[in-house]
């Protein structure tokens, strides 16, 4: 499998601050290319959110540098190890954020050969566009809680649910993250962004704009992600804005 891959990321219209980080690698192995990306959304005021997200990023990073290579040798690159070694991860990081009031989200994708690897804590999302644009993950946030009946209004206090993380690596005590593998098809598009880069545009711009057909090139990816976050930046988002796109060809 070979790749395309386009990133981008502002503070926003109102911060000073990007708390939002990301990486992402596209490695030789000896099982083939292997894309890796991962998506931090921090949170905690002034520059704690941007130590918090990077932080995760880093460690997420010698993890692709150190384990991945040993999982490709011994033949256990699978979904349960990978599942197994990335929640070990997050779990210490959170320890060591809890401390400092800090939290970041995080979301990665991995594909390796004919298979994707989704991991999610919080609401940094991933969107598969294939014959549609699906949203893969799940939004950890207090409105997921509330669909399901385990908060209610009062317990929210007039807060916008959406916004408001149910979990998240550092700022909740305990996590849950979900996991998932799917196989992937030549052409397969997978877009991880963060909440910044949704708050402000459709499904159909999203669809519209990394369709296949529509990318061709690193430069063309680039490019979709910037004119998305010039939209966002038009119709005056206050979040920070990521996004990562990848394309299996």
């Amino acid at each position: 499998m070979k790749y395309i891959v386009g990133t981008g990321t502002h503070a926003g219209t109102v911060k000073n601050v990007n708390e939002d980080a990301f990486s992402v690698k596209v490695i030789n192995t000896e099982i083939g290319r292997i894309a890796f990306a991962v998506v931090c959304d921090g949170m905690g005021g002034l520059t704690i959110g941007e130590v918090a997200s990077g932080y995760v990023i880093r460690h997420y990073e010698k993890w692709l540098m150190q384990n991945l290579p040993q999982m490709i040798y011994a033949g256990t690159l699978n979904a349960e190890t990978l599942e197994e070694q990335w929640s070990w991860i997050a779990v210490r990081c959170g320890q060591n954020l809890y401390k400092y009031s800090a939290g970041t989200t995080v979301t990665i994708l991995l594909i390796a050969g004919v298979m994707s690897y989704i991991f999610n804590i919080g609401d940094t999302r991933v969107y598969r566009i294939r014959t549609g644009l699906e949203q893969i993950t799940t939004d950890h946030t207090a409105a997921e809680l509330l669909r399901n009946g385990l908060l209610t209004e009062e317990d929210i206090k007039g807060k916008d649910p959406e916004r408001l993380l149910a979990q998240c690596i550092g700022a909740t005590p305990e996590i849950a993250p979900d996991f998932y593998s799917q196989t992937v098809n030549k052409g397969d598009v997978f877009l991880i962004c963060s909440d910044g880069f949704r708050h402000k545009t459709t499904n159909d711009e999203l669809y519209t704009n990394f369709h296949s057909v529509n990318i061709h090139s690193n430069a063309d990816a680039d490019m979709r992600v910037s004119q998305l976050i010039s939209l966002n930046m038009e119709r005056h988002e206050e979040d920070n804005i990521t996004a990562v796109v990848i394309k299996a060809c």
